[in-house]
């Protein structure tokens, strides 16, 4: 193929002219250190430099007063356009300067020339400062667990305690490594750390009474029992479902109460130190999972948010003192982070077709874009029951891009 074979009609923004001559500007940019006392020069290279295209075009014919109205039009629009260059192909550019068009009648019924200059236009490649706000919705639920530790430290006592104290202790714990697994069926795991995750709580539930002897040690391995629930999950949105199964987790029993002894009072108090510690870490767990999560839309991220919200704000009204600080300061990170990362999501919106209508159609009407149909579809599987039929005078629900 001879380079007029692949000479091509020149444009921009689809406006064609013709072209007299054109100029490009390429290379390396430098900068040249001379130094004091020195003979030799030191040209430092910096990167390539920016390519620019002139373009010396004419437009004539009878109508060459429309065809140059576009173009005015398309050299004023704002942003970066599509130049097509004779020699250099499609290229994105902007426009440097003012364009001067000179104009003058002719046998032909008319002429006008000018000259423009173009610079590549790649976008801005420079970082941008922005909130981690995920990191620091991880670093407030590590905080929050930090603390249902060491209350728990505080509150719970079994050594050299009453059998029946030790007893209903053991049971407890028990009871929690049962809850942990519960919430774990049903979840698609990771095989190959299924089994070390399932030793782990068998360890527990066998290790109860020494662990009783060490609050601190204690709470820690129920904590990575808890986590252990988001680790062995293969897809975040299965280790959320199953960690807000543990969210309502109660042991039952105590025989605390009015007129109780002492030894009965630490019972019940150590129950519910056990089940404290496991909804703050379930919850703490979840709230991590939410920082990981990709979101659908922006519906999806604001429900999702008012949900934990809620729970959190239940569990900082049950806590301590010491605990409600940290579980405030976890919610209000949630509501940055979902906030922050929902606010350019689609929103899920509604549309009802006026006739039965191929699911390409409708993605092409809402979306511009027919190869969305399967999504279109995947969203409303009862109302669209083959893809060639969408029902008219059926509500549908389609994602609609922010404004």
């Amino acid at each position: 193929m001879t380079w007029r074979e692949r000479y091509q009609r020149a444009s921009f923004r689809g406006v064609e002219f013709a072209v007299r001559r054109s100029d490009a500007q390429v290379g390396r940019r430098t900068a040249l250190h001379e130094y004091p006392q020195r003979d030799d020069p030191w040209p430092e290279d910096m990167g390539r430099a920016a390519r620019r295209f002139t373009v010396d075009g004419v437009l004539v014919g009878v109508d060459y007063d429309q065809v140059r109205d576009r173009l005015i039009a398309a050299l004023e629009a704002k942003g970066p356009g599509l130049l097509v260059h004779p020699f250099f192909g499609r290229r994105t550019v902007s426009l440097v300067g003012p364009v001067r068009i000179s104009e003058s009648p002719s046998d032909q019924g008319g002429m006008a020339s000018f000259s423009l200059d173009f610079v590549e236009a790649v976008g801005n490649a420079q970082p941008q400062a922005r909130a981690d706000t995920a990191g620091a919705l991880s670093e407030a639920a590590t905080a929050v667990k930090s603390q249902a530790r060491a209350d728990f430290a505080k509150r719970f006592a079994a050594a050299g305690k009453p059998d029946f104290v030790r007893v209903s202790a053991a049971q407890g714990i028990r009871d929690a490594m049962t809850a942990v697994q519960n919430a774990r069926r049903g979840l698609l795991a990771d095989a190959s750390i299924l089994s070390e995750f399932n030793a782990e709580l068998r360890n527990v539930t066998g290790q109860a009474g020494a662990l009783m002897n060490t609050p601190a040690d204690l709470a820690a391995r129920i904590q990575d029992a808890v986590g252990g629930v988001r680790g062995v999950a293969a897809v975040p949105s299965g280790a959320l479902a199953s960690l807000r199964q543990l969210f309502g987790f109660r042991l039952s029993g105590g025989s605390g109460g009015a007129g109780a002894t002492p030894s009965r009072l630490q019972d019940s108090t150590n129950r519910a130190a056990i089940s404290s510690l496991v909804v703050a870490s379930a919850m703490s767990e979840a709230v991590e999972v939410v920082a990981g999560l990709e979101f659908e839309s922006y519906d999806q991220a604001v429900s999702l948010r008012d949900d934990l919200g809620d729970n959190l704000d239940a569990l900082a009204m049950e806590a301590d003192e010491s605990a409600y600080l940290p579980i405030v300061a976890l919610r209000a990170a949630l509501v940055r982070d979902i906030s922050a990362r929902g606010a350019d999501l689609a929103r899920v919106a509604r549309y009802t077709p006026g006739a039965t209508l191929p699911a390409l159609v409708l993605a092409h009407r809402l979306y511009g874009d027919a190869s969305r149909d399967e999504a279109l579809i995947a969203r409303n599987p009862l109302a669209v029951r083959h893809p060639g039929f969408v029902p008219g005078g059926v509500s549908i629900e389609y994602l609609r891009d922010a404004q």
